[in-house]
């Protein structure tokens, strides 16, 4: 069985119990286009979706949307593909949860900053918005108000999903309006830290190199998430790593 068969296994199933349930209306509620459902339906698709396709779909098909159990559900080829890509959520005590809706809306740069902010354990404030972008920095408190997705209590500003786990590619389109907040002035003060490395390696040390990632990153969330070192700094740290090959096959380096 196929990641694509397997899809297309869950589809058949959630329209057997959903009769009045179209494909469009899957595509509609998961933000996976219709044409790449009915391609997975017809047996035509030619390469595997991508695995953040693969997750919206699943997770509107299981109703659920926090990220561990949704891979935990998972079974076969599919379960891999999960696991291979978001791994580093499969715990309970990681419990981010797809939103789709946040997709689109924080596809702008700056209202994913401001989000992020409100996202904190502490929120945000709207004076801290604004230093950081001035009268935009109002607009996007509002927009964010309007679709529901803040909230206000105690004179903090504070957003309605603060586990959340964005589409790759939307977090990767915001990565350098987050890193313009890096000061490399201020590295004697001993808050941030800027490292890089490149080698021609094998794909096992590749995969060992991931694996170490992954233990590190679960550590900091603990450190992060833990009420001991509660604080009011707003902290953020970007972990990424990748090939710079211009292709390789599917699923070899993710």
């Amino acid at each position: 069985m196929t990641v694509c068969g397997q899809l297309k296994e869950m589809v058949n199933a959630y329209l057997e119990i959903h009769p009045n349930v179209s494909l469009n209306g899957i595509a509609k509620k998961s933000g996976v286009g219709a044409t790449t459902i009915r391609r997975i339906m017809s047996d035509s698709i030619k390469n595997e979706p991508a695995p953040h396709t693969i997750l919206n779909l699943v997770s509107v098909l299981t109703k659920e949307k926090r990220l561990f159990a949704i891979i935990e559900k998972a079974q076969g080829p599919l379960k891999k593909v999960l696991e291979d890509t978001f791994g580093v959520y499969v715990t309970e005590s990681m419990p981010h949860a797809r939103v789709n809706e946040l997709d689109n809306v924080l596809a702008n740069p700056q209202l994913f900053i401001v989000y992020k902010l409100a996202a904190n354990r502490v929120g945000t404030s709207r004076e801290e918005i604004l230093e950081n972008f001035g009268s935009q920095g109002e607009r996007h408190i509002q927009t964010l108000f309007e679709k529901d997705l803040i909230c206000e209590k105690d004179g903090k500003i504070h957003a309605i999903h603060k586990d959340f786990a964005l589409d790759p590619d939307v977090l990767l389109r915001n990565i350098p309006e987050l890193l313009k907040f890096y000061k490399s002035q201020e590295v004697d003060q001993g808050n941030n830290f800027l490292f890089s490395m490149s080698e021609s390696l094998s794909g096992e040390a590749i995969q060992k190199i991931k694996e170490i990632q992954k233990e590190a990153l679960k550590k900091i969330y603990n450190i992060v998430k833990s009420p001991y070192y509660e604080g009011d700094i707003p902290f953020f740290l970007v972990s990424c790593q990748d090939t710079m090959k211009a292709h390789s096959a599917n699923g070899v380096y993710k």
